[in-house]
């Protein structure tokens, strides 16, 4: 799937997937992040940070346009996951092989300087019209004990079903949820930030 949409850079340029093929490339959060680095940049920091893909800047812009989260290809939707949860002072662990839409994001936020707590974060990215159902959230259950994390979190460019969501509230101190709702409003205030 190709995107129909721009993204943007720190600097606030426009990344341009063409002048992309003749740059060099490094990883920001992890192995797949793509990074233009141009000559005209002073300090190697500088460089990474400015030309760096802002993925919630891109998104929130978007969602300003009138458009959907569910337009985004699924690498920038999980990217856009990732950078949402560092803003949020989180970090990202580990990802693990699961079967649907490519893996979990697991991250992990120390609080108090004491105690640390790892959420495996479920990102569905979906059509409005199609609702993410209870198995999901079971999946979700299985993935939280399998790697043994404190909470699970299920985000999606979509809604839940009843069932789902009763099942989340069941579990409401293991699981949580951010439908297409809640996180257009995170990324909107998010980017709003970003921009200033």
């Amino acid at each position: 799937m190709k995107r129909n949409y721009q993204l943007i850079c720190n600097d606030g340029s426009i990344f341009d997937d063409e002048y992309r093929k003749n740059e060099d490339f490094e990883d920001r959060y992890g192995k797949n992040e793509r990074r233009i680095i141009p000559c005209y940049v002073d300090s190697e920091e500088d460089k990474k940070w400015k030309h760096a893909i802002n993925y919630c800047l891109s998104v929130s812009r978007l969602l300003q346009d009138g458009r959907s989260l569910s337009e985004l290809i699924i690498y920038d939707f999980r990217q856009t996951i990732k950078e949402l949860f560092i803003k949020k002072g989180w970090s990202l662990r580990e990802n693990t092989g699961h079967k649907n839409n490519g893996g979990d994001i697991i991250i992990e936020k120390l609080f108090d300087g004491i105690h640390s707590v790892n959420c495996i974060c479920l990102p569905k990215k979906y059509l409005l019209r199609r609702k993410v159902g209870k198995e999901i959230v079971e999946d979700l259950e299985f993935e939280i004990y399998k790697t043994n994390a404190s909470m699970g979190c299920l985000i999606t460019s979509s809604t839940l079903t009843r069932p789902a969501i009763k099942l989340i509230n069941e579990n409401s101190f293991r699981m949580f949820y951010m439908d297409h709702e809640m996180l257009e409003k995170e990324l909107g205030y998010i980017g709003h930030i970003d921009e200033l």
